[in-house]
């Protein structure tokens, strides 16, 4: 959690821990934000919506606004953090220099199929619930039932499509 990164005694970051945790811009970004004076509890939040609540229609509209603005995707190329750049996807002949052009060579293989939107639907769904299991184990240590992580996708995608 965040007060990990955070020294007890002089209520400062933990400059080499969070310097050994992240990439140099990350570090950066962390490092510039201002400590709590009065400290109090960590909470996880979705910073993009006024409750904190992240729920699978927020995170979808978020992603359809970053598309539509041109913001998605900046950040990363979608390499392995191993930093050789070396190509990592390679899914059913879909071998791209990043995940962006895969991305782009599923899109327009499959962009005149009949049901091409709902395809790429459940295509952002599997890959979101992927990132969610691999950061829980990444992160917090816990290996996701292959099983329960496919009932949380189904769940989500039904969610999303009732809504």
């Amino acid at each position: 959690m965040v007060n990990d990164l955070i020294d007890a005694e002089s209520s400062t970051w933990d400059v080499g821990l969070v310097n050994n945790l992240f990439d140099d811009e990350e570090a950066r970004i962390i490092l510039g934000m201002p400590t709590s004076v009065t400290g109090g509890t960590d909470q996880l939040i979705w910073h993009y919506f006024r409750h904190g609540q992240y729920t699978v229609r927020t995170g979808y509209g978020v992603a359809i606004e970053l598309h539509e603005n041109g913001e998605l995707g900046r950040k990363g190329t979608g390499m392995s953090g191993n930093g050789r750049g070396e190509d990592q996807l390679d899914s059913t002949g879909f071998r791209g220099s990043d995940f962006r052009d895969c991305w782009k060579k599923l899109f327009e293989r499959y962009k005149d199929e009949e049901q091409s939107e709902e395809l790429f639907q459940e295509m952002a769904f599997v890959l979101w619930r992927i990132w969610k299991c691999r950061n829980d184990f990444v992160f917090n240590g816990i290996m996701r039932d292959p099983q329960k992580a496919l009932m949380l996708l189904r769940k989500h995608l039904q969610e999303y499509k009732d809504v």
